[in-house]
């Protein structure tokens, strides 16, 4: 067993006359001792700690900043400039690490190089005896690439397994073994009287919540020494750091986006909740690069357009060498992660929750596609690609059926899947006037006036519109393109299926599939029939005429 720190005794002389002690120890031992209590990672203040960021040309820089890795501190002053080699036909990833390595007996900046494919990943950390790497970003190498921009950088320091911030252990120790002796404790009391065991649940946490102030005072008055230990600046900044790591740690555990309105109001607008709040979300109106922090949060992160076979194979994503707008091998689709989410209103308000993984009373979306475009082609053989003009004067029965014939599994648009977007919509943007958010749209298409796919191509996965000199007036006539689908908003004709309306004189009803194979034509002034496989909803349209 090693133990330290202890003074040590000279015990003689070597041949030098230098004096040789008995427990002399290296820099391991140290650095063992910090990892007890300091986690690995980049330290959280200012922001821009080791950032990597884009150049020029096929360079990106690591900012000023410091790193901990497990015991050992690395720091960038001034900001280091790396290369990045440039690609073949096809793309990859390549991965910058803040490498630890025993046998150089250094922490340096690497570029990992990533393996081109037509779906790369990035290379794996290394981490053994000799080597311990932390990722600090992914850098998209596209194919034939002779730059790199800010969108093709990946940050991953707030990524725990790959990099994660500086904390402190003690403020941040596992508790299970105490919960769980806690968690006993509450199921043998439980059939004891009411006002017993709450007594007894209120001392129980008292004495938890003073063992873990317990721990966060030794670590104060331990690191209090320590700093005398350290030089100017670095034990301050250091002290800094560690303080602000509960509140840093907070951000990072938040999953839940949500948004809010008065049910009353005629404001368009929602107010963020949850872990929106102080998000921002904007649209391009004339191509430029705008701030949306949600183009870095799941699932918006994940949305892409792919090209898609008629047996469902994907061909390519967008950014991939052999990916067209124009002349795919199969259709252009958008594909949507799965995700979960939630609405409800409550106390005056209507809310709206989305989140990557499983809630209490959240539903969940499973990942669909759907196509980039609004349907081109013929009625009788449908096409989805850039360049192709809509069709104008089917309906949803010829396109259902047209649709079939392309292979398993394709189907028109339903409710269900629409309503997904618009939930997706409204949390990442918080206003329900698309308009004012996106641009004009197309409220004025018809035969007369055919306007073709792919406007916004040029927009790639970005939302919004190529102009906004056309938000006012009588006749607005914009496409728009929301993450990947265009005019999937403000447009004045869609085919939608999945979805039956009854808006009669003196009563309204509505009905839903859930599933697109048991979508069909509904028949009409059929108000009482219970259609086979859909649900009807407790909501009600306003009143109408018609069916």
């Amino acid at each position: 067993m090693r133990s330290g720190f202890f003074n040590s005794e000279i015990i003689g002389y070597d041949a030098e006359n230098m004096p040789v002690f008995d427990r002399a120890e290296e820099a391991s031992f140290f650095a063992k001792y910090f990892s007890q209590f300091i986690s690995n990672g980049v330290f959280p203040n200012p922001s821009t700690n080791m950032q990597v960021l884009a150049t020029e040309g096929m360079q990106v820089k690591v900012s000023i900043g410091v790193c901990y890795i497990n015991g050992y501190m690395g720091w960038v002053e001034p900001a280091e400039t790396l290369e990045i080699e440039e690609s073949d036909t096809r793309s990859r990833i390549d991965r910058i690490v803040a490498r630890l390595d025993f046998t150089d007996r250094s922490i340096k900046l690497f570029v990992k190089k990533g393996t081109a494919s037509g779906n790369p990943v990035a290379p794996e950390l290394q981490r053994d005896y000799d080597i311990y790497e932390i990722g600090l970003a992914d850098v998209r190498v596209n194919a034939n690439a002779i730059e790199i921009t800010q969108e093709n950088i990946t940050d991953l320091r707030l990524n725990t397994e790959l990099c994660g911030i500086v904390a402190n252990h003690l403020q941040h120790l596992d508790t299970t073994t105490l919960f769980n002796q806690y968690q006993d404790w509450l199921n043998r009391v439980t059939n004891e009287a009411e006002t017993d065991l709450a007594e007894k649940k209120q001392e129980m946490e008292t004495r938890f919540n003073n063992i873990i102030a317990g721990f966060s005072q030794n670590f104060d008055e331990w690191f209090q020494d320590v700093q005398t230990t350290l030089s100017g600046d670095v034990a301050g900044n250091l002290l800094v750091k560690i303080n602000n790591i509960d509140e840093r740690v907070k951000v990072l555990e938040k999953r839940i986006y949500g948004v809010r309105r008065n049910i009353e109001t005629p404001d368009t607008t929602w107010e963020r909740i949850e872990d929106s709040v102080g998000l921002t979300a904007n649209a391009t109106h004339d191509g430029t690069v705008v701030q949306n922090d949600f183009d870095n949060i799941y699932p918006w992160s994940d949305i892409i357009s792919c090209d898609v076979s008629a047996d469902g194979t994907i061909n390519s994503y967008y950014g991939d060498p052999d990916f067209s707008f124009e002349n795919p091998q199969g259709y252009i689709m958008t594909k949507f992660p799965e995700f979960w989410w939630k609405r409800e209103q409550k106390d005056g308000y209507e809310y709206i929750y989305i989140s990557k993984t499983e809630e209490k009373g959240f539903r969940k979306s499973e990942s669909f596609m759907m196509s980039r475009y609004a349907i081109g082609g013929t009625k009788e053989e449908l096409n989805c690609k850039s360049g192709v003009e809509y069709i104008i004067g089917a309906n949803t029965s010829e396109i259902r059926e047209s649709a079939k014939a392309i292979g398993n599994n394709w189907y028109v648009l339903d409710m269900v899947r629409w309503s997904m977007i618009q939930l997706l919509y409204l949390v990442e943007y918080a206003d329900y006037d698309s308009a004012k958010i996106l641009g004009a749209g197309l409220f004025h298409v018809n035969n007369k006036n055919i306007i073709k796919n792919g406007v916004c191509d040029s927009l790639g996965m970005k939302s919004g519109s190529l102009t906004s000199d056309k938000l006012e007036g009588d006749s607005p006539n914009e496409p728009v393109i929301y993450r990947g689908i265009e005019n999937i908003f403000r447009i004045g004709f869609l085919f939608l299926d999945g979805v039956i309306l009854y808006l009669g004189v003196e009563t309204t009803a509505i009905w839903i599939s859930r599933n697109p194979e048991n979508n069909i034509e509904p028949p009409r002034n059929a108000l009482e029939v219970e259609y086979e496989n859909y649900e009807k909803l407790s909501y009600n349209p306003p009143m109408g005429s018609g069916r």
